[in-house]
């Protein structure tokens, strides 16, 4: 019974929320701005009401119906905590993805002070995501054409220093291994 009443609760607080998306894609539309949709995980670290990335991807689909200016900004840093792979989740969300962040987060060491979606620096020692995963990532974006440059999307890069670093070192450290991932991509990419 109060598995149901549960579901039965979530039901209606997804109601009420594509409510409010439709609510402020309409009244957004008039202004020429695009709202966005973060997924975030439902049952690790923020346990927001919309969970896992196909449960986002069917919300816009159906806003995107009749509102144009709805999108969705993928943080690759969520996925590792919604335990989704890079490349099949870049690829399902590719219709809808209109902003990028690049970072990093902690999923398997809950004793770590970067745990969860604290934006890590990207190389940290106990993070998901470095070079190697950059790579995965960079390669399917430009797979799906967002970083065509005839019509490339935006890719923010969202970090918190490494400890014992400033600020400056941790960015010039993060550009870095965003550059050398880059790198590779495009030389995978030559003939």
């Amino acid at each position: 019974m109060g598995g149901q009443t549960s579901r039965t609760t979530r039901r209606r607080h997804h109601a009420a929320f594509f409510d409010l998306c439709r609510w402020l894609c309409e009244r957004l539309a008039s202004h020429q701005i695009t709202a966005l949709l973060e997924p975030f995980d439902f049952d690790h670290d923020k346990k927001f009401l919309y969970g896992p990335l196909d449960r986002n991807i069917e919300l816009v689909a159906r806003l995107a119906a009749e509102f144009p200016n709805i999108g969705l900004e993928v943080d690759m840093a969520h996925l590792p905590l919604m335990r989704e792979n890079f490349r099949s989740a870049i690829r399902r969300a590719a219709p809808w993805i209109k902003r990028v962040h690049l970072g990093n987060c902690v999923s398997r060491h809950p004793s770590d002070p970067f745990f969860g979606d604290k934006h890590p620096p990207i190389g940290y020692v106990n993070g998901d995501i470095d070079v190697p995963q950059l790579v995965e990532i960079l390669a399917t974006l430009q797979e799906i054409k967002f970083l065509d440059r005839a019509n490339r999307g935006d890719v923010i890069v969202e970090i918190n220093p490494f400890p014992g670093c400033s600020e400056d070192e941790s960015v010039a450290d993060n550009f870095r291994r965003v550059n050398e991932a880059w790198q590779i991509v495009q030389t995978q990419d030559s003939p």
